[in-house]
């Protein structure tokens, strides 16, 4: 194992048994490594000087994004929007469809049962022949 990792039989978090040469636990996800000493580099300094630009640029979000969303002290406010969303959701335009109710042609139904009629004697015949002629 490379310097710097404790050797862990156990996950610290949860208890539960893990692998060698593990990097997470496999029952709650969390990593294995030891607590390491802490030695302030120049990396340390320089990771303190971005998370003031993190906080700085977080703040200048929240001043363009405030105007979109009202203040969470008031659910007034809350519930109004939601209900404007909800309303702004359901409208839509339909379209109206007009259903035309049209007599039925007699002339198909009655090609239909001379088709079946002359399939069904054709069957019959076939059937005839084969049984009783030998």
């Amino acid at each position: 194992m490379a310097k710097g990792k404790a050797k862990v039989k156990g996950c610290w978090s949860c208890g539960a048994e893990i692998r060698p040469d593990t990097q997470f636990c496999y029952s709650c996800g969390k990593p294995l490594a030891g607590p390491i000493e802490s030695v302030i580099t120049e990396n340390a300094i320089a990771e303190t000087d971005t998370s003031t630009e993190v906080n700085e640029s977080l703040v200048d979000l929240e001043r363009a994004l405030g105007a979109q969303f009202p203040p969470e002290g008031d659910p007034k406010a809350k519930l109004t929007a939601a209900a404007a969303q909800r309303r702004t959701a359901r409208r839509g335009t339909r379209k109206q469809t007009e259903v035309v109710w049209e007599p039925v042609d007699d002339g198909a139904n009655r090609l239909y049962f001379l088709i079946v009629l002359l399939i069904f004697v054709v069957a019959s015949v076939l059937v005839y022949f084969t049984v009783f002629s030998k």
